[in-house]
């Protein structure tokens, strides 16, 4: 019983304060409703990004007409080697990740024609060590793609608002 006191105690206290979850701030009521398409709809960064829309509980509208639509245009990925040893074997590489995308309001207005998202990383690389090199490389994508998909939802919601 006392425990339950104090979680609800620390709970409330949190709310009271502003805490929340990151990426739990909600969006604009005008953004109920959202027109999204992309030039790879099966790609790994715009399944995300449907995903994130539709958690924040945004509709997805197949017509563009009377809704905001967000419209990613162009992604790529960049790995570059940043650092060599001693060797000339890559001991640090740089990870680039790019989304070139538009928005345009529910009265068709092109608010942001084309738009750069971009996130960059560096990790080490260690050749003895190759498999879970590649796995901290997945997941350090994993969450540049996280990132893109913030600044992307950060815009919007900032655009929204202004409206």
């Amino acid at each position: 019983m006392i425990r339950l006191t104090i979680a609800a105690l620390t709970l409330s206290l949190l709310s009271a304060c502003g805490w929340q979850l990151r990426g739990s701030e909600g969006l604009p009521d005008n953004l109920q409703t959202l027109h999204f398409s992309a030039t790879d709809s099966e790609s790994d960064l715009a399944l995300a990004l449907v995903k994130t829309l539709q958690n924040y509980q945004i509709n997805l509208n197949d017509s563009a007409e009377g809704h905001y639509a967000l419209r990613l245009l162009k992604e790529s990925e960049d790995k570059r080697v940043a650092s060599l040893s001693i060797d000339a074997l890559a001991n640090e590489y740089e990870l680039t990740m790019k989304a070139v995308y538009s928005i345009r309001s529910a009265t068709g207005e092109n608010i942001l024609p084309k738009a750069l998202a971009t996130v960059t990383r560096t990790f080490e690389h260690d050749p003895n060590d190759a498999l879970s090199k590649s796995e901290e490389e997945r997941l350090l994508k994993r969450e540049m793609q996280a990132d893109l998909i913030r600044q992307i939802i950060r815009q919007l919601r900032f655009i929204s608002a202004r409206q």
